[in-house]
């Protein structure tokens, strides 16, 4: 293989910038999730916290008493999601909905990853 083969264009600069965008959640979208699905969990999937949500989804809000108490903790759940955004975004890591993506720097853009090399193997 030669040693100045292109960069794969899925995982190109300009592709993997544009994909990382680091979108904030809002406060009222989050209270409005917490007020009509929030016994169900709404608002912790919307904050990505899938595995307090679940728990809620089948305890029906933790009999209740979750889904209050939360009320008081949501401000703080979208504070605390938005400040992990704005971090991996100044540490250049992928944005939490893409986590599973290599971070944006040159030394990892310079060569296509490695899973990606029995595609053009093949």
């Amino acid at each position: 293989m030669s040693p100045h083969r292109r960069v794969d264009a899925d995982f190109a600069e300009e592709v993997l910038a544009d994909l990382y965008r680091y979108p904030r959640k809002r406060v009222w979208v989050a209270f409005t999730l917490w007020l009509t699905l929030g016994w169900f969990g709404g608002h912790r999937f919307y904050l990505d916290r899938h595995g307090t949500a679940v728990l809620m989804m089948f305890t029906f809000g933790g009999a209740l008493i979750g889904w209050v108490i939360d009320g008081f903790y949501v401000r703080s759940m979208v504070r605390d999601y938005n400040a992990d955004q704005a971090l991996r975004e100044r540490v250049r890591q992928p944005p939490r909905e893409l986590d599973f993506m290599p971070p944006l720097s040159r030394d990892v853009l310079a060569k296509p990853p490695e899973w990606t090399e029995r595609w053009h193997t093949a």
